[in-house]
């Protein structure tokens, strides 16, 4: 009789604490057809003799309608060194902007990932990866 309540009240605790939070994201890695198919604007600007300003700019209808928010990633030798949420503006409606400074040498690491919240657990999270669309060399 206790293994049954035991065996009970797990099964509860279990079916309390699982969510989203256990669920794992879809990801889609964005070619530059795709990329602009979406609206998506990638600028990067010089910030100094080493350093950049990138810019993202995108409309959250469509594919982005269910916008949560972007992240910034780093990777180094298949490891993750960096993985944070930025800050957005909305410079107007239905219109995200986000941005950040980064040494030009570290572009080439460097991912943007937008976040869109789906009924389908843990989402989907578009990746541009920045050497894909940015070259070090060309930013003045």
């Amino acid at each position: 009789m206790k293994t049954k309540i035991s065996l009970a009240a797990l099964s509860i605790l279990l079916t309390l604490t699982c969510g989203r939070c256990l669920a794992m994201m879809e990801i889609a890695r964005l070619s530059k057809a795709e990329v602009k198919k979406m609206g998506i604007e990638l600028r990067a600007l010089a910030a100094g003799p080493r350093d950049a300003r990138i810019e993202m700019e995108f409309d959250t209808r469509d594919a982005l309608k269910k916008f949560n928010r972007v992240e910034l990633e780093l990777m180094q030798d298949g490891k993750f060194v960096v993985l944070a949420p930025l800050k957005e503006e909305r410079t107007k409606p239905n219109h995200i902007l986000v941005g950040f400074a980064a040494d030009r040498a570290a572009i080439k690491k460097l991912t943007l990932r937008i976040v869109v919240s789906e009924p389908a657990l843990g989402g989907t999270g578009f990746e541009i990866p920045l050497k894909d669309f940015i070259d070090p060399d060309k930013i003045h």
